[in-house]
């Protein structure tokens, strides 16, 4: 299994717009508690743009996903580009 997927074979991506879909989250109030705009986390979760590092810390928690980092992770200017 790749590092950018989960037990389900989902990327981390899906796992988080699956979770904020199931779990009734809106994107507004999501992306205000991440502290990211709306249009950045849909930028995300559609798979256009990375998120911040931080911000996808505080997704996870936010919507109750639990956040591991590992060593494998290459950071590119701030943001986790092979995670997503």
């Amino acid at each position: 299994m790749g590092m950018n997927e989960t037990s389900d074979n989902l990327s981390i991506r899906e796992t988080i717009f699956i979770r904020i879909k199931a779990g009734g989250f809106r994107q507004g109030e999501v992306s205000k508690a991440i502290g990211v705009r709306q249009g950045a986390l849909s930028s995300y979760l559609y798979g256009r743009d990375p998120l911040p590092y931080e911000a996808l810390e505080k997704l996870c928690i936010t919507i109750g996903l639990g956040f591991k980092v590992e060593d494998t992770f290459i950071c590119e200017e701030g943001m986790l580009r092979n995670v997503f």
